[in-house]
């Protein structure tokens, strides 16, 4: 069996907001809209969103679909799994640098492929903990074993 999916649905308003009568009243409805559904529904204040994590996904989000990334960039993904379960010590914009010059690549091919691996959880991060850039140690990314495993079942 797949991952469960569970739907929930979350009201994000500033904490200031949350004293205005009106907004509450329609929060109420909201609620009641969420609630006659099955749904959970909860309300989250901007203060509590994890923006780090908002900014990551925001940066692999755009790549999650492979449609612009050239056939010969994404027939390179084996190769850039092995690579990154090879323990090394290089910065993401070193190792993608290198992968562009090495298979003869236009720059940022690499980096548009990490973003997709990415996205697509073959590769994944602690995106809660690291922020994601061409900085990051190459050693904090960690190939996704279980969609690996699938894959080739």
């Amino acid at each position: 069996a797949g991952p469960r999916v569970a739907t929930r649905a979350f009201a994000v308003k500033s904490a200031a907001d949350l004293a205005k009568p009106r907004v509450l009243q329609k929060l109420e409805i909201e609620w009641r809209y969420w609630q006659e559904r099955g749904i959970p529904w909860s309300i989250v204040t901007r203060a509590e969103l994890p923006r780090l994590l908002i900014g990551n996904v925001a940066w692999v989000h755009p790549f999650f679909s492979s449609n612009g990334i050239e056939d010969k960039v994404l027939a390179l993904i084996p190769l850039f799994l092995n690579e990154i379960a090879t323990p090394r010590q290089l910065s993401l914009a070193g190792f993608c640098s290198g992968m562009d010059k090495l298979h003869g690549l236009p720059p940022g091919s690499s980096l548009t492929l990490i973003r997709h691996l990415l996205a697509t959880r073959k590769v994944t991060c602690d995106m809660k903990q690291v922020k994601l850039s061409g900085q990051l140690p190459l050693s904090d990314l960690k190939v996704n074993q279980r969609n690996e495993q699938r894959r080739l079942a």
